[in-house]
């Protein structure tokens, strides 16, 4: 509930900032209503887990009423400088009446809760916790693997469907997981493919994902139907041996529907295996009928209490012990109260967590304060916890990342008697995960509960999520942080609960994607209904009634739902996941059939062309009516919209004088953009990457919005765009900039600039560098720490030799361009800690230059960044390097590697390099290599390698996929 308190309190403070002639009058009311909420608040905090008691859950729906009124007023309020003198006196007067029964209602609820034992808190927003090495372990999976391995590499034609069978929560994904890049299956099969079925599922998109997961995916598949598709699918899968995984299939419906393109059947001849995961027991055994049925088995007690142990228990916990997480408890002593069980239960895949250093943020040791009788207390409290888990792996590990959080005895304690007065047996999973929602620190709940908008599935872009956290106020920076910073530390700290999973870390060792479990999903969606944090429609029919009982303001569209239907004017967030207009594929196919005709010189291009206009214009109506009726707007995201419109669609766009954030990304735009776009002053974030097939003009408007800190521009702009971007002093990204379409002077007003994407033009006229020897700074901000250079049009090497070295804070470097030659290693930034070369066609061989990068650690040479015929990486090179990408490099034969490099390197990966003959025998000295993968080689490669007299040594590291 803390939640809607806090939404209100900042739009309260909004409001506060604005001209002084518009609060004229009233600047004190809101003042005193914003105090009495604030003093709400901490009675919200002081709730805390209490919430779920019926006499609290009665109280806190009042304030949630109380707080729906206070926005309206705001909202109200809002209104009045569209009217008259007269009825703005009137609605001031009703105002401040308003106001005043708000604050006694407050003051009423608050005394209601000090009457019923609520505290106010006042300390305010809890310590942040850092995520050091941090790692719940895999227990009892052997035998269940070596089983399944040993099942799939079977050629019987019986077992061409392998079914993994087990209850939400069960560990099915985890093994499935295991079994798919196991050695020995990665070497069997020449293709791999893993596709999660998310709902509402589409049978074409299921083929589609498993074509592109086998390397066969291209464009013109896009176009072909649903039989020609599976047609092609089919094919392969007979003619090689593939292993498709198709992860949560639900309903006999769904493997109906896609069993046509898999050679499956007894008379085909196939080697292909399919293994599939499911909670649906009648489904899996129709799947797997005359194949391979596994189902799961729950975890013994001594697994069950090693999980929870090793998971709660800090690295310091051990009194000084030296006990590592990853080792095994004796708990042979113990009482199995729950009678004898099967061996081999394993940890799910929601909760496998392996964060080594290389991607988290770094964490402050702690003193070792517990001391020996300390730990031993706190074992006997697992072993008490336990006993409500129902060793169900999903609710020990939930259990085991709430006591994570906590260091004292004293709150161990208090959470084993919040399980013991929630249930007195045994606790379900939704309950434990309830639980864990209830113990979120009040600012992470906003948070958490953001995530209920997605699509289930859905990998969310990490920028793109602090971005929407920005425009709703969810993230504050009072101690000076980076917002940044903050919102890693919010996400780390919610998968460190298991709350959020985190994709692998990409650029510089950060995560880029998040993504929810469908077990949390579930939950998020619950709370954020109870909430009425936000509403997903699913049919136009339920939204009058829900969005008036349950004063929406937030809004994510899924599906295809008319827009007229939404008709809450005060949304504040409207999120598009799909498309707006049902009719958006036949302007497609309208803009091809135009242009086919027209270059035949065939009249009936008109025709065509009046059609397309016609949709077009539908397309009118709808933002008209998005734009006039939801002026409280602060989000607007029509990324997943596919809009086609003239720029004058956008005329109204203006009026949404509240936006801070708008996505135009994916969209197509014809013609100019409206200038009505430049009265959106109080913008943070604006996304105009459209269509590149049709270059958009964009007007000189951008720069009155000065509170701009995200702005990424078009790929490809029209000729007549020239943007002055000089007073955006508070930008933090900027991308595609360019010198033909911008000023490349306005960089050096960017003083907070963090990113810069550099795209097509960027020329010495146009920045005025002169060949002096004091030429003028390019980008002033000391801040910046990532630069990226792509196909611009004959970049001066001098020009981006001086850009570079100038940059001097710089820690990520990314180069599409061709150059030709390389810059020496005193030219790049002693900071750089990762390096991505593309098409830059060097000559000579970088390796060398690269190795004197003392702090380098991810490395990416990909398509064309070198033409030459041999890479040589010498002795002491490339001290730091973690990660080593080559990927389409076509014209390298040899490698060498000699002794002593790369002593740190962990995860190789050669994908695509056809001309390479052999790998380094180099490698083999390289102790510290955790992962080679080899990707999209030729099969002579492939049986080269493995041939081979050194493949022993590295052969347990080794990951093959797609080598055909």
């Amino acid at each position: 509930m803390a939640v809607s308190v806090f939404s209100v309190i900042r739009k309260i403070e909004d409001l506060l900032m604005e001209e002084p002639e518009v609060l004229k009058g009233i600047r004190e009311d809101f003042d005193r209503m914003g105090s009495a909420l604030r003093s709400m608040k901490s009675f919200l905090i002081g709730i805390g887990l209490r919430e779920n008691k019926f006499t609290i859950r009665f109280w806190v729906a009042e304030i949630k009423d109380v707080v729906y009124d206070a926005e309206d007023v705001i909202h109200t309020f809002l209104r009045k400088t569209t009217v008259c003198f007269l009825e703005e006196r009137w609605i001031i007067r009703k105002t401040k009446s308003k106001i005043s029964e708000i604050i006694d209602k407050i003051t009423y609820l608050t005394r209601k809760l000090e009457g019923i034992g609520v505290e106010e808190s006042i300390g305010g927003e809890s310590q942040r916790q850092q995520l050091s090495h941090y790692y719940h372990p895999i227990v009892g999976m052997d035998d269940q693997i070596a089983d399944l391995v040993s099942t799939l590499l079977q050629d019987y034609r019986d077992f061409r469907v392998i079914s993994i069978c087990g209850m939400v929560g069960s560990g099915k994904t985890t093994l499935a997981k295991a079994v798919y890049n196991h050695k020995r299956v990665r070497y069997n099969f020449v293709g791999h493919a893993w596709v999660y079925v998310s709902y509402p599922w589409k049978r074409n998109k299921i083929w589609e994902d498993i074509s592109y997961g086998l390397g066969i995916f291209g464009v013109k598949d896009s176009k072909y139907s649903d039989e020609e598709l599976a047609k092609k699918l089919y094919k392969f899968l007979k003619d090689n041996k593939c292993i498709v995984v198709l992860d949560d299939i639900r309903t006999v419906e769904v493997w109906d529907s896609i069993k046509p393109a898999f050679p499956v059947n007894c008379e085909t001849q196939s080697l292909s295996k399919i293994l599939i995961t499911s909670s649906n027991w009648e489904l899996s055994a129709h799947a797997a009928r005359g194949g391979y049925l596994y189902d799961m088995k729950m975890l013994t007690y001594e697994q069950s209490f090693n999980i929870l142990r090793n998971i709660a228990f800090s690295e310091t916990d051990s009194g000084g012990s030296g006990l590592l997480l990853g080792e095994v408890f004796e708990v042979s002593s113990i009482e199995e109260p729950f009678g004898p069980l099967n061996n081999g239960s394993i940890v799910p895949e929601i909760f496998m967590l392996n964060f080594s250093t290389r991607f988290c943020l770094p964490a402050s040791r702690r003193a070792r304060k517990d001391s020996r009788e300390q730990y031993s207390a706190k074992n006997n409290l697992v072993e008490e916890i336990l006993r409500y888990c129902c060793r169900l792996p999903s609710a020990i590990v939930v259990m085991g990342g709430i006591l994570a959080t906590k260091r004292s005895i004293e709150e161990w304690e208090m959470l084993l008697n919040r399980v013991k007065s929630n249930l007195s047996s045994i606790l379900s999973l939704p309950a434990i995960l309830a639980l864990a929602y209830d113990d979120l620190p009040y600012h992470l709940k906003p948070c958490f509960l953001y995530l209920s908008q997605f699509p289930e599935g859905y990998m969310i872009s990490i920028g793109k999520l602090i971005q929407l956290w920005v425009a709703e106020g969810i993230l504050s920076n009072d101690k000076g942080e980076s917002i940044e910073d903050i919102a890693e530390s919010y996400i780390i700290e919610l998968s460190k609960r298991c709350m959020v999973q985190v994709g692998e870390g990409e650029v510089n060792m950060k995560f880029k994607t998040c993504y929810l479990h469908d077990v949390y999903r579930d939950l998020c969606l619950s709370k954020a209904s109870q909430e009425g944090f936000a509403l997903i429609p699913e049919n136009p029919f339920s939204l009058p009634y829900m969005m008036v009982s349950r004063r929406v303001r937030r809004v994510a569209m899924h599906e295809y739902i008319p827009i007229q239907s939404l008709r809450n004017l005060k949304l504040t967030s409207l999120l598009f996941f799909n498309k707006l207009y049902p009719e958006e594929p036949s302007i497609s196919i309208s803009l091809q059939e135009t242009a086919e005709i027209y270059l035949r010189e065939d009249k009936r291009w008109i025709s065509t062309l009046w059609i397309l206009f016609k949709l077009m214009w539908r397309f009118r109506r709808i933002l008209n009516y998005l734009f006039n009726n939801f002026k409280l707007l602060r989000i607007l995201d029509l990324e997943g919209a596919e809009i086609y419109m003239e720029g004058e669609f956008l005329r109204d766009i203006g009026k949404l004088i509240k936006l801070r954030y708008l996505s135009l990304k994916g969209t197509t735009c014809f013609s100019k953009l409206s200038r009505s776009i430049g009265n959106l002053k109080r913008l943070q974030t604006l996304d105009l990457r459209m269509n590149e097939e049709f270059p958009v003009q964009i007007p000189n408007v951008i720069c009155k919005m000065e509170m701009l800190m995200y702005l990424y521009l078009p790929m490809v702009c029209d000729s007549k765009t020239k943007l002055r971007l000089n007073t955006l002093r508070n930008l933090r990204t900027l991308e595609n900039f360019n010198s033909k379409n911008c000023y490349v002077e306005d960089l050096g007003c960017m003083t907070n600039l963090m990113e810069l994407g550099i795209t097509r033009v960027f020329c010495r006229d146009d920045c005025e560098v002169n060949s002096g020897s004091n030429p003028p700074v390019i980008i002033a901000s000391e801040h910046l720490r990532s630069l990226s250079v792509s196909r611009p049009e004959n970049i001066d090497f001098n020009l981006l030799a001086y850009l570079i070295s100038t940059c001097v804070h710089i820690s990520e470097l990314s180069l599409t361009c061709s150059i030709g030659e390389f810059l020496p290693a005193c030219q790049f930034p002693y900071q750089i800690t990762f390096m991505s070369l593309s098409e830059t066609e060097l000559r000579t061989d970088p390796m060398p230059t690269l190795g004197k990068l003392p702090n380098l650690k991810l490395l990416e040479l990909q398509k064309a960044a070198f033409i030459g015929e041999e890479f040589h990486c010498s002795t002491e090179g490339f001290p730091e390097l973690y990660s080593l990408k080559l990927s389409s490099i076509s014209t390298v034969k040899h490698w060498i590697v000699d002794k002593s490099s790369m002593p740190k390197l962990r995860q190789l990966g050669i994908i695509d390099c056809k001309s390479l003959e052999m790998l380094p025998v180099g490698l083999m000295f390289i102790t510290t290599l955790e992962e080679l993968k080899i990707e999209l080689m030729p099969k002579a490669f492939k049986d080269r390698l493995c041939e081979g007299d050194q493949f022993n040594k590295i052969k347990h590291v080794v990951i093959f996929q797609n080598c055909y």
